[in-house]
C-alpha cells in the first residue's frame, strides 16, 4: 500500500476522534435556543455574606453586584417571589427592588427633618402634591435639616447619597450639603418643571452617626412643598446596583462561543405600585421603578458589550418583552477552552442617569446566539 493511501487513512482516523468546535453543532444555528435555561433566577446570598460563605463574583448563579462592597450589612436590594401571573404558565415571577433609603418618603409627618433657626418652619399637609407633603420655609441663616434618622442604613461608616423628590414651587428650592450651613453656599438647580418628579440628583456627602455632615433645604422665604423623597447610595458605582449572572464558557447549554448574542427579559409594573410621578400614588410608599437598565459586559476586560435603559412608564400595563443586542462592531470574544468568567448579564431596576428607588416584576431571562449576526 502506498504512503499516500496510508496518510489518507490516518487522516480519517484522526478526524473521527476529534470533537468538532461547537459552532458546527446544529443548536448554534437556532437563535430561539435559550443558553441560560439551566440558570433560573434565584435569591442572591444575603448582604451579611461578604464573601465568606459564597465567594464574591461567583459564576453560574444570580447574585448582587454590590454584595461585599458597601461596608454595610444593609439589604440595599431585594428579590422576592411574586404571586402575580407571569408572561406564560411556566415562568416564575420575581419582584426586583432597589430599596428607598429615605425613612420618610411620603411626608405624612415631619420625621427625619428639623427646622433650624427662627426663620424656618416645616409642617405636613394634605392635598398639596400626592396625598401628604411637607411645606417648608427657610430664610436668612435658618434652614430645614435632614436628621440622621432620615437614612435607613445610617451607621458609623460615612456614606454618600443621591436624593430625588417631588417639588412644588421648585424655583425657590435650594439645597445644601456640608458640616456648617451657609446660605451663600446653597445650590440652585434648573428643574425640569414645577409639580413634577425631579430626578436631578442632589448629592449628600459623608453622612454617618460619627460625622457632623448633613443635608439641608432652603427656600429664601418662600413656601416650597416636597414629597416622594428617594435616597440611594451614591458612593457605590451606580452600575453595581444590579442583579447579575456571571458566566464561564461551560455555564450555558450549549456552551458559550465567540460571537453575537441577544438578551431578552419580560418586565411588568407590579400591581398596587405607582410611579413617583403619578398623582395616584397618594401616601403609598410602594413605588414602581420608572426605568430598567439591561447590560451585557465582557468580564475579561470589563468592557460594555451592550446596555440600554428602558422607560417603563411608556410601556403597556401588561408584560413587555425587552430585547438587548450588541451594537454594530461589538461581539463576545474569548479563547475557547478557558475556565475564566467571560460574560456578565446585569439587570438594574432604575436609570443610572436619573436614579431613584423602586420595584419591577421580572421573568423569563433568555440568552440567544446568532451565528450569522442579527437577521431581523
Amino acid at each position: 500500500m502506498s504512503s499516500k493511501v496510508w496518510f489518507f487513512i490516518a487522516s480519517i482516523l484522526i478526524l473521527a476522534g476529534c470533537n468538532f468546535p461547537p459552532t458546527f453543532s446544529p443548536e448554534y444555528k437556532d437563535s430561539t435556543i435559550n443558553f441560560i435555561q439551566d440558570r433560573a433566577i434565584e435569591v442572591p446570598p444575603p448582604a451579611t455574606d461578604d464573601g465568606s460563605t459564597v465567594s464574591l463574583d461567583s459564576p453560574a448563579r444570580w447574585d448582587w453586584a454590590w454584595r461585599g462592597r458597601t461596608s454595610s450589612s444593609f439589604e440595599y436590594m431585594t428579590l422576592t417571589g411574586s404571586a402575580e401571573p407571569g408572561p406564560d404558565s411556566e415562568s416564575a415571577v420575581w419582584l426586583l427592588e432597589i430599596v428607598n433609603l429615605s425613612d420618610n418618603a411620603v411626608s405624612t409627618a415631619t420625621a427625619g427633618w428639623q427646622a433650624v433657626g427662627s426663620n424656618a418652619t416645616i409642617a405636613s399637609l394634605s392635598g398639596s402634591l400626592h396625598g401628604s407633603a411637607l411645606k417648608i420655609n427657610a430664610s436668612e441663616d435658618s434652614h430645614i435639616k435632614a436628621l440622621n434618622s432620615l437614612y435607613k442604613d445610617i451607621d458609623a461608616t460615612p456614606h454618600s447619597y443621591k436624593m430625588s423628590l417631588m417639588l412644588l414651587n421648585s424655583n425657590s428650592f435650594r439645597f445644601y450639603s456640608g458640616s456648617s450651613f451657609n446660605k451663600l453656599e446653597v445650590q440652585n438647580f434648573s428643574w425640569q418643571s414645577d409639580d413634577t418628579y425631579n430626578t436631578i440628583p442632589l448629592i449628600i456627602t459623608n453622612i454617618a452617626t460619627s460625622s457632623s455632615n448633613f443635608a439641608a433645604l432652603y427656600t429664601n422665604g418662600a413656601d416650597v412643598y416636597i414629597d416622594d423623597v428617594h435616597l440611594i447610595r451614591a458612593d457605590i458605582e451606580l452600575n453595581r446596583w444590579a442583579l447579575r449572572l456571571i458566566l464561564r464558557q461551560n455555564d450555558t447549554t450549549p456552551i458559550l462561543v465567540p460571537g453575537m448574542y441577544e438578551l431578552t427579559l419580560y418586565v411588568k409594573k407590579p400591581s398596587g405600585y405607582t410611579f413617583p410621578s403619578e398623582a395616584s400614588c397618594g401616601d403609598s410608599n410602594l413605588y414602581a421603578s420608572q426605568y430598567i437598565k439591561l447590560r451585557m459586559v465582557q468580564v475579561t476586560d470589563n468592557s460594555i458589550l451592550a446596555e440600554h435603559v428602558f422607560d417603563l412608564r411608556i410601556l403597556s400595563s401588561g408584560w413587555n418583552q425587552l430585547t438587548l443586542r450588541f451594537p454594530q462592531g461589538k461581539a463576545l470574544n474569548f479563547t475557547e477552552g478557558t475556565d475564566e468568567s467571560i460574560l456578565s448579564i446585569e439587570i438594574l431596576p432604575f436609570s443610572t442617569a436619573e436614579p431613584s428607588a423602586g420595584a419591577v416584576l421580572i421573568a423569563k431571562p433568555e440568552l440567544h446566539f446568532y451565528i450569522n449576526g442579527y437577521t431581523n
